[in-house]
């Protein structure tokens, strides 16, 4: 399934919609490099992207909350949390699978279908709202 960037899911500010679009891009990559027959290395290189570059987006975010006292700011970090956990635990799965030799086409659908699934709804409503506060803080 293609995640497609629409103006609905803008937050209103372009930092973090140019990082979310990224996001976007290269979960497309890895669908593409699935039904490429590609899985093993697309899974591995995304999850290090993944690790290293949603751990500076969810930094850049709790940064603009801290610094505007966004009212929802712990529940928007532990939702931050919960998905670096997550991605945490996926990642350690793809470098056991690959050391043992091989990676699932489950595990690849299912980190495909789990990207997809929280950046809808994260950027589609806790994102947005908090995008809404800080056009209206700005």
């Amino acid at each position: 399934m293609q995640l497609i960037w629409t103006q609905d899911l803008s937050v209103g500010v372009d930092a973090i919609d140019d990082q979310h679009k990224e996001l976007f891009e290269r979960i497309n990559l890895l669908r593409i490099a699935l039904s490429e027959g590609q899985g093993s290395h697309a899974i591995a290189e995304t999850s290090k992207f993944l690790a290293d570059y949603v751990l500076e987006h969810f930094s850049n975010e709790e940064n603009y909350m801290s610094r505007y006292e966004y009212p929802d700011y712990q529940f928007h970090k532990s939702e931050h949390t919960a998905f670096m956990r997550n991605l945490v635990d996926f990642k350690k799965n793809v470098d056991r699978l690959e050391s043992e030799g091989g990676m699932t086409s489950f595990l690849a659908i299912d980190m495909q279908r789990q990207l997809y699934d929280w950046l809808v709804h994260h950027i589609g409503e806790v994102d947005k709202a908090f995008g809404s506060f800080l056009i209206a803080k700005q």
